[in-house]
């Protein structure tokens, strides 16, 4: 049976189900229209932002009792990825930050330009959450990306953090006071994926 479509929305994911039978994932809700902004580069070349192009916004889902809710708050867009057997949820969510022209990039009447970058963090929801919390590690750099992919039925949830400005991910444990990095020596970039009820975690490092 369908699930159903947050309104506005053409199509929606499922990522999860506990054993009370309470779905979360995503769903299109609608279009963000934005504006591409004219550089030259270096060669005197007009192109495009790369940033500014048009594409679905998609919010966080739970579904339950035959009702689907849409749980991004006040987020641009989030996605609930996993649930435990007590309702919580785990996640992302983005909000939009400001950055400056490039410096290889010159906007065509010779301004200094500053634009929006949507930066993903780690959410979490409680069961009866309508909104997310941003749970990015305060030890992490702000406008760095992070996600949480797993939860357990101790609230324990896991996932990852990015470290520096190559994209380079690390593994990463939420845990109250015991959250930790989990990379491990001989990879450049590590995810956790799963964390089972004994607290055991299975992921990737490349």
């Amino acid at each position: 049976a369908s699930l159903g479509i947050l309104p506005d929305g053409s199509e929606s994911f499922a990522n999860a189900i506990n054993d009370d039978g309470v779905i979360v994932g995503q769903s299109e809700v609608n279009q963000l229209a934005t504006v591409s902004i004219p550089y030259f580069d270096n060669s005197n070349v007009v192109i495009n932002d790369p940033i500014n192009n048009s594409r679905p916004l998609r919010h966080a889902f739970r579904w339950q009792n035959s009702l689907l809710t849409d749980i991004s708050g006040s987020a641009d867009e989030s996605e609930a990825l996993a649930i435990n057997s007590k309702g919580s949820i785990v996640g992302w969510m983005t909000n939009e930050v400001t950055v400056t022209t490039p410096q290889n990039l010159i906007a065509v009447d010779g301004s200094t330009v500053t634009r929006t970058k949507p930066i993903m963090h780690a959410a979490f929801w409680s069961s009866t959450a309508s909104a997310p919390q941003d749970v990015h590690p305060a030890s992490s750099l702000a406008n760095k990306d992070s996600a949480a992919t797993d939860i357990n039925d101790a609230g324990k949830y896991v996932g990852w953090i990015q470290v520096g400005d190559a994209g380079i991910r690390h593994a990463y444990l939420w845990d109250g006071g015991n959250s930790a990095d989990l990379h491990f020596a001989g990879v450049d970039s590590s995810e956790a994926k799963a964390i089972n009820n004994k607290n055991q975690i299975v992921g990737v490092g490349n």
